[in-house]
């Protein structure tokens, strides 16, 4: 009797459906961790923001900064300290 040394139909089927499955598991939690990723990098952001706007407070007596809201008008809310 001869015997065979290679893989069988089956086992090459199940090994694909083995992978398969394993991706299909896979790709919901590297989707979770690129969305935690980025949130992680928004938290930053805010956190940035709020030291830069602390440290613009603490050296103008107080005082947040003026925006303008509309093109042209701007907004003279104190006068310039040379």
């Amino acid at each position: 009797m001869k015997k065979c040394n290679g893989f069988a139909l089956r086992d090459v089927v199940f090994a694909t459906a083995a992978v398969a499955l394993l991706g299909a598991i896979a790709v919901p939690a590297l989707s979770q961790v690129r969305m935690d990723s980025g949130r992680q990098v928004c938290i930053g952001n805010y956190r940035y923001i709020s030291a830069v706007s602390g440290s613009y407070i603490n050296d103008h007596a107080g005082r947040m900064w003026a925006l303008e809201w509309k093109g042209g008008y701007p907004i003279q809310s104190s006068p310039a300290r040379i």
